[in-house]
């Protein structure tokens, strides 16, 4: 069951892409900001990371370059407006494939 952290500014946003992991057996942790994702690295053990494009004080970008330095095993996935669908099964794929590999 993949453990995933998903990083965005709007709640509402995490909520629709938890259901969307939780549906396909995923454990889901959640962080609002850059530094709460930090945080959430160090004490998790987490297997993907879904990050906003925008998050104060960081930006997506930002934030995906510095969890690959402090975790270079978790996979990192940047979203933007997407469907939260599109976005679990974008990941799960990815999943999928490094889990196959």
């Amino acid at each position: 069951m993949p453990h995933v952290l998903i990083v965005h500014d709007s709640e509402s946003a995490r909520a629709d892409l938890m259901r969307e992991l939780q549906g396909e057996g995923c454990t889901v942790a959640e962080a609002d900001s850059g530094s709460s994702a930090v945080r959430e690295i160090w004490q998790g053990n987490f297997d993907a990371a879904l990050i906003g494009d925008r998050l104060p004080p960081l930006n997506g970008a930002s934030l995906e370059e510095q969890l690959r330095n402090l975790a270079p095993e978790i996979v990192t996935m940047r979203f933007g407006r997407e469907p939260p669908a599109r976005v679990a099964r974008k990941l799960m794929d990815i999943l999928d494939g490094a889990a196959a590999a």
